[in-house]
């Protein structure tokens, strides 16, 4: 009776590769659960609680209890809801999300009944869509003390596909979603799938990163594991943190440019695809509409312009007061959106917001449901006609004019493997254009089409690049340069902040103390030896860094290096330069 059901009834057998299962958090295990925490609480002096989970899996749940609750709530048989071409799939995960929260905010309730103030959470989603195992961050925000993931643990599959900054990410996209409250990474001291320990890089990196981006770090190891380096090396590490645990506690992240995660989309984007002729092999098509990959080419991109970012999700948009600090936002095929999101998107970008917005952006309400014109058609300078193509060898041009203005140095470039049929609006500036499709890889180069491929638009007094195409996940399976530039030129541009070194594998995070305002800056040096998992860090000499400011500094240090630093004025650039970069630098910049 508690364990979680499949749609024919059958358990939930199988979990990590032997005859594992999981309970479900509505069955009356539940009732058990909270008797247990209560009793716990009453007797022992226990600090708090850590669920490692609970979670819904793949195909679940279907038990009897789902079912009652489903019914009474929505008036429907959840049995009919088994994949996203349900009319009813967003009542099934949102009732999945609902079911997790309820059930921590009942343990939470049972523990501080008896040791107040008691800290309770979970292990809730990292930087992917929480649909799958019903875990919404910020729903659970409102029923635990703290938010963590599993950030740190990597090399699932094969080491070079995992992005050196999914620990920096996840802890950034946490710190978004938190509501002010701690945040944590979980971090396995293994190479996965094997308990066998990471390099001593990976491993630094790994706790440098969970500090620099303002969480803190949980570690799992073995005991026989205590004396090897990887452990070593988590020892250093903490001891250097140890060491300036006050200066480097209670900051928040600061960036002029922020980088959407859209929930809606991770969970429903790609459901309600339309019905054309190229579209028959819908499973391929999917492919080319990966949010997951949209947004991590993204995030490569403003990594490696060097300059420092924030992360921010839907409800950090609609806060009326959290978009006056960002100055630039990318929406990287941020499909799905609702009016309030689309409509305060749009008035930022009329007070002077810059967006840059690629493919279906908008295209979509947050349930999924294709609209029919894109919810920021205006913003975009563009109205939606109808998907344009699958693309192999195609090509896009880019009109001389932009081509100067921004230091293209090829007129012709790599499409998008996705294209879209838009027509530009009156004023707005075709600045690329797709070419005819190409017949096969050597065929000569057809003639321009005019489907425009680029639009640059103003609005109000901002303005937007909008690329009709797929061209963030474009850059992140290929690392195409001219896609790098489209999509960080206005970080690029004036940066507040920037990091100029000899590799572009540093990762800048600036966070300021919310007392006295004092500027931590870190920087995550990941440049290896071309391989993963990282055997050896290489040192970066004279790195740059560039702080647009008026303001002189009392202090200026770098702390793992232990040296004050010399400054020097540029223009209105504060610029200083660190004579080498190990793994990690710290850059302490005090006012007063």
């Amino acid at each position: 009776d508690w364990v979680q059901r499949k749609v024919d009834g059958t358990p939930l057998t199988g979990l990590y590769g032997g005859g594992g299962t999981s309970l479900c958090v509505n069955s009356p295990w539940r009732d058990w659960i909270m008797a247990l925490t209560e009793e716990m609480a009453a007797k022992y002096p226990i600090d708090g609680i850590f669920l490692d989970g609970p979670c819904f899996y793949s195909g679940t749940c279907y038990c009897v209890s789902c079912q009652a609750l489903f019914k009474e709530k929505y008036g429907l048989d959840i049995r009919q809801t088994v994949d996203a071409r349900s009319p009813h799939w967003r009542e099934f995960i949102e009732f999945r999300y609902d079911s997790i929260a309820r059930f921590v905010g009942d343990c939470r309730t049972a523990l501080q009944k008896y040791r107040p103030g008691a800290p309770l959470y979970m292990n809730a989603n990292g930087l992917h869509s929480g649909h799958a195992n019903g875990r919404h961050n910020r729903k659970l925000m409102k029923v635990q003390d703290i938010l963590g993931a599993e950030g740190g643990f990597i090399f699932y599959g094969r080491p070079i596909d995992t992005p050196f900054w999914k620990v920096s990410g996840t802890a950034k996209y946490l710190e978004a979603q938190a509501e002010g409250k701690p945040t944590v990474i979980f971090t396995a001291v293994g190479h996965k799938p094997w308990e066998y320990p990471l390099t001593p890089p990976e491993i630094r990196l790994n706790v440098a990163a969970t500090f620099a981006a303002g969480a803190s770090p949980w570690l799992g190891g073995y005991h026989k594991d205590l004396h090897d380096p990887s452990l070593q090396a988590v020892a250093e590490e903490l001891g250097f943190f140890a060491q300036y645990e006050d200066l480097l506690s209670d900051t928040v992240g600061k960036g002029e440019t922020a980088l959407l995660w859209s929930h809606d989309t991770a969970d429903y984007y790609g459901s309600h695809l339309p019905e054309i002729d190229f579209m028959v092999e819908k499973p391929e098509a999917l492919k080319e509409l990966d949010f997951q990959s949209s947004f991590s080419g993204g995030y490569e991109a403003l990594m490696r312009s060097g300059t420092s970012f924030i992360i921010v999700d839907e409800f950090g948009i609609n806060d009326e007061n959290f978009l006056s600090g960002i100055k630039t936002l990318l929406l990287t095929d941020t499909a799905c959106m609702s009016e309030r999101t689309a409509q305060r998107i749009r008035e930022w970008v009329r007070q002077g917001g810059t967006l840059i917005a690629t493919n279906n952006s908008s295209l979509f309400d947050e349930n999924g449901r294709p609209r029919q014109d894109f919810g920021l058609a205006d913003v975009f300078g563009a109205l939606y006609v109808e998907p344009r193509g699958l693309s192999q060898w195609d090509l896009l041009y880019l009109e001389e004019g932009f081509r100067q203005r921004h230091g293209f140095s090829r007129e012709d470039i790599p499409s998008p493997s996705y294209q879209l049929r838009v027509q530009a609006l009156p004023g707005a500036e075709v600045v690329g254009r797709y070419y005819q499709p190409t017949e096969s890889r050597y065929s000569p180069k057809p003639d321009l089409s005019p489907d425009p491929a680029i639009i640059h638009n103003r609005y109000g007094q901002g303005e937007c690049l909008y690329l009709a195409g797929n061209a963030a996940r474009l850059y992140w399976l290929y690392r195409i340069a001219e896609y790098f530039d489209l999509l960080t030129i206005p970080a690029r541009r004036q940066p507040l902040l920037q990091v100029e070194a000899s590799s572009s594998s540093v990762e800048v995070i600036w966070r300021e103390k919310k007392e006295g305002g004092d500027y931590l800056i870190h920087l995550l040096n990941y440049t290896g030896e071309m391989e993963r998992p990282i055997k050896q860090i290489q040192t970066l000499e004279n790195v740059v860094l560039r702080l647009r400011t008026a303001r002189k500094p009392t202090r200026l240090q770098a702390l793992r290096a232990g040296k004050e630093l010399a400054w020097e004025r540029k223009g209105e650039y504060l610029t200083l330069a660190l004579p080498a970069l190990g793994h990690h630098e710290v850059i302490h910049i005090a006012w007063r």
